[in-house]
């Protein structure tokens, strides 16, 4: 599926004030780089200095309902190097699976 929306109109797309908007939000900022995980928990207001594994279990939740709501509807998914927090994520094209878990 191609996108439907640029990474600009995504964020506004997806909500305001949650914390799923803030992480599409800072991967938008950062497209069409990737930005590691704890950068991203940081600048998504995730409490990764005082309790990462609690930002980091957020972080993870979030990525999986973004992938679970986004590619079907507007063609873009989180894609990730990893699964710690020094490993990139990024936002690319969805290819035709819906979703993906993080």
């Amino acid at each position: 599926m191609n996108p439907t929306l640029s990474p600009a109109s995504l964020a506004s797309r997806v909500g305001f004030d949650t914390r799923h908007a803030r992480v599409v939000s800072v991967l938008c900022e950062a497209f069409p780089k990737e930005i590691s995980a704890s950068n991203l928990m940081v600048r998504a207001g995730l409490p990764f200095h005082s309790d990462p594994v609690s930002a980091f279990t957020q972080l993870c939740i979030s990525v999986s309902h973004i992938n679970s709501k986004l590619p079907g509807r507007v063609g873009w998914k989180v894609d990730r190097t990893g699964g710690t927090p020094q490993d990139a994520l990024w936002l690319s094209p969805a290819d035709n699976s819906e979703g993906g878990a993080a």
